[in-house]
């Protein structure tokens, strides 16, 4: 497991920091809390929780987004 920051594909919370399994990419969107997230970079915060990698179609927020709506 690794620790990324992540910002929201919602643009409506701050960057948080996640956990995430090992081999994750910058650029893949995540789920953590209901919500779609893009890793931006590996990082050594401490992290919010445990996110999952998006698999459920093209790894794009719009993707995501169709499943996880934006508030």
């Amino acid at each position: 497991m690794d620790k990324w920051e992540v910002s929201d594909c919602c643009a409506l919370l701050p960057n948080i920091i996640l956990i995430l399994p090992s081999g994750t990419i910058a650029g893949q969107r995540v789920v953590y809390g209901g919500r779609c997230w893009t890793t931006i970079s590996s990082s050594v915060g401490s992290p919010v929780g445990a996110g999952v990698i998006f698999i459920l179609g093209p790894n794009s927020c719009t993707a995501c987004n169709l499943i996880y709506n934006c508030p």
